[in-house]
């Protein structure tokens, strides 16, 4: 795979997997901080 298409690919892929992350992480934050309550 050509280097330009690999760093666009990374790039949406880093984006993806942020967003991903962000929302696993909120989920269980929630869980944490309901599961206590």
């Amino acid at each position: 795979m050509p280097v330009v298409k690999d760093k666009g690919f990374t790039l949406i892929e880093v984006l993806m997997a942020l967003g991903i992350l962000t929302i696993a992480l909120g989920a269980l934050v929630k869980g944490l901080v309901i599961l206590p309550l």
